[in-house]
């Protein structure tokens, strides 16, 4: 079975979905089932991604630089950019999802290193059939509003320590959202839509339906007063999944259906 006739099953999404049930968080002290939520939020706020703030510079500007030469060399960074998303999914899944802590030991958010690395494996699968056209011909004022939040998404104006919104533009640099499943998935559907309809209908779809999951997971976020601002950051990651989720199963909106 291929990966584009597996996405068009219907039991597919049932398992998907269901896999939270399946994928248990990981835990080498103190692991309980009562204490499942803690385990996720202490691994995720704990994560190694934390341990590397030093060294975010060296990831945001490489990124911001591949993002910019895509836009002005379009098709000629083809390759390029499927290889760093790639990479990029495969380093969201490891740096977010695993962390040493006094109350759990070894953690790792199980689900969400699966849901990741699927993502990459559904940009591999464009790797090898190469079918993503970096034209941008569909960027137009229907599909512009999605250049705002991708910035935002980028800049990620959220300070980490306080959980407050900040105005500091040093953050484009600094903030560390090239290494964030969540800030950079909006970014990446965003340059697909902006492509459409000749694009990989699997990888396009794959992507907005994970990212959309995650989406929903942070928005319990909103349940508590002292996380609303991380709710509200994870606010673009849902509403754009679910945007291209609908583009994406719309007859005739994607030229490539392999």
């Amino acid at each position: 079975m291929t990966l584009k006739s597996l996405i068009e099953k219907k039991w597919f999404y049932i398992v998907l979905f269901g896999a939270q049930l399946v994928f248990l968080p990981i835990a080498t002290k103190n692991f309980e089932f009562s204490e499942i939520r803690n385990i996720l939020g202490k691994t995720i706020s704990n994560s190694i991604m934390g341990s590397l703030k030093s060294y975010y510079p060296y990831f945001q500007i490489p990124s911001l630089l591949i993002l910019i030469a895509l836009v002005v060399l379009k098709n000629k960074m083809k390759t390029l950019f499927t290889i760093y998303v790639i990479v990029s999914y495969v380093l969201f899944s490891f740096l977010q999802n695993i962390a040493i802590t006094k109350e759990y030991g070894l953690s790792i958010a199980s689900l969400n290193v699966v849901l990741f690395l699927f993502v990459a494996y559904a940009w591999f699968h464009e790797l090898l059939h190469s079918k993503n056209e970096y034209s941008f011909n569909n960027l137009n004022w229907k599909t512009s509003w999605l250049i705002p939040i991708s910035i935002l998404c980028f800049w990620w104006p959220l300070n980490w320590s306080t959980l407050e919104f900040t105005a500091d533009i040093s953050l484009f640099l600094s903030c560390g959202s090239s290494l964030a499943f969540c800030a950079m998935t909006p970014i990446f559907l965003s340059i697909l839509t902006f492509n459409l309809p000749n694009v990989n209908s699997t990888t396009y779809r794959i992507t907005a339906l994970v990212g959309f999951i995650v989406g929903c997971y942070n928005m319990m976020n909103f349940a508590n007063p002292k996380t609303t601002n991380i709710a509200i950051m994870h606010l673009p990651l849902l509403i754009v999944s679910i945007y291209t989720l609908i583009i994406g199963y719309k007859k005739n909106t994607i030229k490539y259906k392999r």
